[in-house]
C-alpha cells in the first residue's frame, strides 16, 4: 500500500467513511464524471494486528459493478468494480462480522445492485429460525 493510500484511508476513518470505500477510491480527483477508482487496492489489505470485537460491524458500505448495474448518467465520480465478494472476503480478512449495505449515489434512484447485493449477502446466511421471527413480528405490526 502506497502512503498516498495509507494516508487516504486514515483520513476517511476519521471522517467516518468505511476503510473498505477508502481503499477503493483512489487518489485522484473524484469529483470529475469518469474518474475511476483502483479496485486492486482492496485486495492488499492484510488482517489488523488487533481481533476486532464479536459482533463488530461496519455501518456503511457500497458495492459496485458498473458492468451488471450501470451507473446514472449524472454522477460525480465512476468508481471500479467492488463487488459482494470483494467486500465479504475484505471483511473477513479485517475480522468484521456485520456490514450496513447502503446505496450509493452513482446509481442515482436505481436501487437494483442494492437489492442483487444484500440477497447475495442476507437471504443465504440468514437462519430460516430467524427469519420466521421477523416475518411474525411484521405480521403482529399489522394486526
Amino acid at each position: 500500500m502506497q502512503r498516498r493510500q495509507v494516508l487516504q484511508a486514515g483520513l476517511a476513518a476519521i471522517s467516518g467513511l468505511s476503510l473498505f470505500e477508502a481503499l477503493a477510491a483512489d487518489a485522484t480527483d473524484m469529483s470529475k464524471q469518469g474518474t475511476t477508482v483502483n479496485p486492486d487496492l482492496i485486495r492488499h489489505v492484510s488482517a489488523p494486528t488487533f481481533k476486532p470485537p464479536a459482533g463488530s460491524c461496519d455501518c456503511h458500505v457500497h458495492v459496485f459493478d458498473g458492468a451488471c448495474f450501470p451507473f446514472a448518467a449524472k454522477r460525480s465520480y465512476t468508481p471500479g468494480p467492488a463487488r459482494v465478494e470483494d467486500l465479504i472476503a475484505f471483511e473477513q480478512r479485517i475480522g468484521i462480522d456485520r456490514i450496513v449495505l447502503v446505496q450509493p449515489s452513482v446509481y442515482g434512484v436505481d436501487n437494483a445492485a442494492l437489492l442483487d447485493a444484500l440477497v447475495q449477502c442476507v437471504i443465504e446466511k440468514a437462519p430460516h429460525s430467524w427469519l420466521d421471527q421477523v416475518h411474525g413480528k411484521n405480521e403482529s405490526d399489522r394486526a
